[in-house]
Parts: C-alpha cells; structure tokens; sequence
C-alpha cells in the first residue's frame, strides 16, 4: 500500500490534511482538519482532488520517487470522469 499526503490551507488559521492511499488497483481518501483528531474517509475521490493527486504524484516521479504507471493509471480514472 502507498500513501500520498498533502495539505491546504483553507483560511489563516485553517489548514485541511489529506491523505490518499492505493492499494489493490483503488484508490482511498481522507482528510482532516488541523484542530481535528479525526479523519473524514471519502466513499468517491472528487475530480478536483484527483487532479490534486495527479499533481502529487507527477511531481514525486520528477524527482524519482514515484512511477509513471501509477499516473497512468490515475489518468484513465479521471478520463472517465470527464
């Protein structure tokens, strides 16, 4: 299983956490607040935050630390969202 995390900062004083992970050919989202113990999971991924993730993910294989067939297939997915 891999994890992808990043954040957002919402307002001045709010930042959201998210953390994708991808295990068995899905994917499995998560966020929470800063102030937030708890983690929110997503039943769908938003097209916007696979986007998000696709950003993640392209930028971790432009330094070498990630595989371009896992944004291969990030990109079919998100095709079918179009």
């Amino acid at each position: 299983m891999k994890k992808h995390t990043w954040h957002e900062i919402l307002d001045q004083d709010e930042v959201m956490y998210y953390e994708a992970t991808h295990h068995a050919g899905s994917w499995k989202l998560r966020t929470t607040l800063k102030e937030d113990e708890d983690w929110v999971y997503h039943e769908t991924i938003s097209k916007e935050n696979l986007l998000k993730l696709r950003e993640i993910l392209w930028n971790k294989y432009q330094r070498g630390r990630g595989s371009y067939s896992i944004i291969a297939k990030l990109d079919k997915q998100i095709s079918k969202l179009i």
